[in-house]
């Protein structure tokens, strides 16, 4: 089977660059989840769900008010994107176990945890319903649980309106950039699954960009991957595109006083119990 095309351009992404293209804004909203729910008890089980490099539980062990004896579990489907928090797990000696699992396809035991936080991941899943149901399954009478997903990321029509002038209006747009979990939907995954009584609200955080030019080539590449794969004339266009996203990220962005650039985006939080 022949090596699928890449540009030369493209990073081959991993956690680190995941981290830097989220731009700590991932992270600004873990923090906000965690007022929204009641302290973390002592001896707690916690769920990572779609981990990724580690937005979450980073927060979670860096609050001043997490118990020392909590074990956290963290999953993720693609292992290159957990690597780096599954390395300092390991290293630190932390009480976290990463593994790679489904979200879709939990093994987890039932009844297992006190709280299951799913920091927008749930756009990947291919069955968002039966993820939901898997997050029900596993956390014990009176455990809670968190799912966020964006309300408004400003850059995104920018990266479907590169993607028409460097592919033509009729390509199909790369699925990255197609949302298909608004809150709407969320209300209605979350339902199907059986969750009663969930609270929905709205919290915003800063995406920190240090470099616009480079900050694109990330995205780009992430997130302008078109549904058939890279193709030639992607390598050939990539200087266009990537100039085209500099310009409009200009007009989304805002300096932050420190040399970097900084855009507001909104999430919505579903938080739930699970009944007692």
């Amino acid at each position: 089977m022949a090596t699928p095309f890449t540009p030369k351009q493209a990073h081959k992404f991993d956690g680190a660059l995941l981290a830097k293209l989220q731009g700590n804004v991932s992270e600004q909203i873990a923090r906000q989840i965690l007022e929204l729910i009641p302290p973390i008890a002592p001896t707690s089980k916690i769920h990572d769900n779609g981990c990724g490099y580690g937005s979450v539980t980073n927060e979670i062990l860096a609050s001043p008010s997490t118990p020392k004896d909590i074990q956290i579990t963290a999953t993720d489907i693609n292992a290159a994107l957990f690597t780096p928090l599954a390395e300092r797990a390991e290293k630190e000696k932390l009480p976290v176990e990463v593994k790679q699992m489904d979200a879709c396809e939990l093994t987890l035991p039932d009844a297992t945890f006190d709280l299951s936080i799913s920091n927008f991941c749930f756009p990947g899943f291919k069955e968002p319903v039966k993820g939901a149901a898997h997050i029900k399954r596993i956390l014990k009478p009176g455990g809670r649980a968190a799912v966020t997903v964006w309300d408004d990321i400003p850059w995104r029509e920018l990266l479907v309106e590169t993607h028409r002038k460097v592919r033509g209006a009729d390509a199909p747009p790369p699925p990255f950039l197609i949302d298909n979990c608004p809150t709407e939907r969320l209300r209605d995954i979350l339902k199907e699954a059986g969750w009663q009584g969930v609270e929905y609200v709205t919290r915003s955080g800063w995406l920190s960009v240090e470099d616009l030019r480079e900050w694109a080539s990330l995205a780009w590449s992430f997130l302008g991957h078109p549904p058939g794969g890279w193709t030639p004339k992607d390598e050939e266009v990539w200087d266009e595109a990537i100039e085209i996203i500099v310009k409009g990220l200009d007009g989304i962005c805002v300096e932050d006083g420190a040399g970097g650039w900084k855009c507001e985006m909104f999430a919505t939080v579903a938080v739930w119990a699970k009944e007692a």
